[in-house]
This record gives structure tokens, C-alpha cells and sequence, in this order.
């Protein structure tokens, strides 16, 4: 039944419906791979900036 399936495919995509339900489903894991993309990076940056604001306050001193 599998190989049925995977051949009717192409013609189930020439229907505009099932165009539509697979582009939006793809729209939505983008979003999803974006906002996890996205969230590392926040994570990442905030621990430059914890890591810079240590190294600040460690060599950071009056009259040097």
C-alpha cells in the first residue's frame, strides 16, 4: 500500500486544497525552526554579554 501512496502524490498536489495544507505546513515548521534559531541565539548572546561583563568587572580598575 506504501508505494500507492508515495505515487498517488504528485497528483494529489495538483488539487489547489492540498497545495495550500502543505504550504502552510511548511510555513509553520519554518516558523517553529526559526523561533528555535532565533532563541539560541538570544541564549548565545546573553552569554557574551555575561562573559564580557565578568572580564569588566574582573581587569576593569582605577589608574590602569
Amino acid at each position: 500500500m506504501r508505494p500507492d501512496i508515495e505515487c498517488a502524490r504528485p497528483y494529489a498536489l495538483n488539487t489547489p486544497s492540498v497545495m495550500r495544507a502543505e504550504f502552510t505546513r511548511e510555513i509553520e515548521k519554518l516558523d517553529q525552526f526559526r523561533g528555535a534559531v532565533n532563541a539560541r541565539m538570544r541564549d548565545e548572546n546573553e552569554k557574551q554579554k555575561a562573559k564580557m561583563q565578568k572580564l569588566k568587572q574582573k581587569y576593569d580598575k582605577e589608574g590602569i
